[in-house]
């Protein structure tokens, strides 16, 4: 396994890819693999809004 992409957010989030998301995956495979960091990134990302929109009502 080895890291081919790293990211991190602005809340300090650590986001690794590794090849062994998409290694010897058919088309169908890399399409589902697509969709699921799709759906997290997009979780992520609302969770984040979410928790800065707290923070300026309290702030």
């Amino acid at each position: 396994m080895a890291v081919v992409m790293e990211y991190t957010t602005s809340d300090g989030t650590t986001i690794k890819i590794n090849d062994e998301a998409y290694r010897d995956k058919t088309e169908e495979e890399l399409q589902r693999v697509r969709e699921n960091i799709h759906r997290v990134a997009s979780r992520l990302f609302y969770d984040s809004m979410c928790s800065e929109r707290e923070g300026n009502v309290r702030g």
